[in-house]
């Protein structure tokens, strides 16, 4: 059976295989010029006699943002201070940040929220229902690739702590 990587019906590109599936592609003019695509459409895997595979994988160095590529950032928590500490400073005109990833240990007692900027719109915890963390505890928000929450566009993420920690851990980001 031949396999077809199509973004339209009326617009297929043949894969030569036998993997008894469709399996789609999407025309990307930027990835069509490369070569390791199959024309304008760009298959998820291929083996070494250009056979199509279904990928079972998360690619880690790069992700879609609807039709534009992104490229996960990581950055370091180290806060010592109450009030606002900013973990990642926007750089981007007209970006936001969106927080895929995050873990986090106190040092101390104390409780936390994330707002978009300082002293701005809470976006994950809350003012009045903080995230309440013991001493030498924590949490993780694993891998989401949606995003566990997002700054407005041109804001920083800011983490609200209610004591001085210290704070520490890691998150991973895109700018969308």
């Amino acid at each position: 059976m031949a396999t077809y990587i199509k973004q339209h019906a009326e617009d297929a590109a043949h894969v030569t295989g036998d993997l008894g599936v469709e399996v789609l592609g999407v025309r990307n003019d930027a990835l069509a010029a490369r070569s390791d695509t199959n024309g304008d459409y760009t298959p998820i895997a291929t083996d070494s006699a250009g056979v199509v595979k279904v990928a079972n994988f998360q690619q880690t160095d790069l992700m879609m943002s609807g039709v534009t590529q992104v490229t996960p950032k990581f950055s370091a928590i180290a806060a010592a201070t109450s009030g606002d500490n900013t973990l990642v400073t926007n750089p981007n005109a007209g970006k936001k940040i969106r927080v895929l990833a995050l873990m986090l240990v106190a040092g101390a007692a104390g409780n936390i929220y994330f707002t978009s900027d300082a002293g701005g719109t809470v976006i994950f915890g809350g003012s009045t229902n903080k995230i309440n963390l013991a001493a030498n505890g924590g949490f993780v928000l694993p891998f989401n690739p949606v995003g566990w929450f997002e700054t407005a566009a041109d804001a920083n993420v800011v983490m609200n702590a209610s004591s001085t920690g210290p704070f520490s851990g890691g998150l991973v980001y895109i700018e969308v």
